[in-house]
């Protein structure tokens, strides 16, 4: 069976990766759907945790389908490179940093709640597995899929890098469902696609998928965690607010200038594989 996939995979690379993506994405929404209250904005503990499990299936799947398609390779989850990887990511780590200060500062007053260390657990534990779901998903799977067949030139690396890249930001058009506007969805898939590029310089630097993998999660954690310190009513009031709507789309297209720039400027030292066979 997997003999005929990977013909297909070879003879229709990116077809073959957008396809798998769409299937991966589309379980992973059906699941949101079937388990979330939409009308509910606040990120509860019980639902974080439960869709945190969704999210180590859905990434174990993803492995076992690399394993299978040729890209699985054990050393893109080793630890190896980790602080190196750190530093060269200082600068959205930087950004992360500032982003809850930034969102902390806005707060009205008395809005902040004491945090419960349960919801505290289940919020760390739901954006480390978003990182590793969606990590695994496009840089572990469909850039190591692109490269098979592009990494053999600097410029065959960089469509692979921008390729992931958009298929990582048409991903979040699945934002809809969890009751985003159109008008919010659209800038969020072009900042994240410039995210997506800095990751993918991140991985192809640092050969492990675990740097990604944390500041990812770290950019998620900079918002996610006000669902633990800010009262619900707040958080809704928050969500609904039109200045906020306002300064989140500017906040989202100044961040696709800044991580486009930023990602192609690690992509100066990411090298051809002489092979064009990324056992990166």
């Amino acid at each position: 069976m997997f003999e005929k996939i990977n013909k297909f995979i070879r003879s229709y690379n990116i077809l073959s990766v957008f396809i798998f993506i769409v299937l991966s994405v589309s379980v992973y929404s059906v699941f949101y759907i079937l388990t979330a209250d939409p009308t509910q904005k606040v990120l509860l503990p019980g639902f974080a945790a439960i869709f945190s499990v969704c999210q180590l299936f859905m990434s174990a799947v993803t492995v076992w389908v690399m394993s299978k398609t040729e890209v699985f390779n054990i050393n893109d989850f080793k630890f190896k490179g980790l602080g190196k990887g750190l530093i060269l990511a200082w600068f959205c780590i930087f950004l992360s940093i500032a982003t809850f200060i930034m969102l902390f500062m806005q707060l009205p007053e008395n809005s902040l709640i004491t945090p419960n260390i349960l919801h505290i657990a289940a919020i760390i534990l739901h954006t480390l597995c978003i990182a590793v779901y969606e990590e695994t998903l496009i840089r572990g799977f469909a850039l190591k899929q692109l490269l098979k067949k592009m990494g053999g030139t600097k410029k065959g690396i960089i469509t692979a890098c921008f390729l992931s890249s958009a298929f990582f930001g048409m991903a979040h058009i699945t934002n809809l469902i969890k009751g985003d506007s159109l008008v919010q969805v659209i800038p969020q898939i072009f900042s994240t696609a410039a995210l997506g590029l800095f990751f993918a310089a991140l991985f192809l630097r640092t050969k492990t998928l675990w740097v990604p993998i944390l500041v990812h999660m770290l950019v998620n954690l900079a918002s996610y965690i006000f669902n633990v310190i800010v009262s619900y009513d707040v958080l809704e009031q928050m969500a609904q607010s039109s200045t906020n709507i306002a300064g989140s789309i500017l906040n989202r297209i100044l961040l696709t200038v800044v991580f486009l720039v930023a990602g192609l400027i690690l992509l100066r030292k990411v090298y051809p594989d002489e092979n064009a066979n990324m056992n990166i």
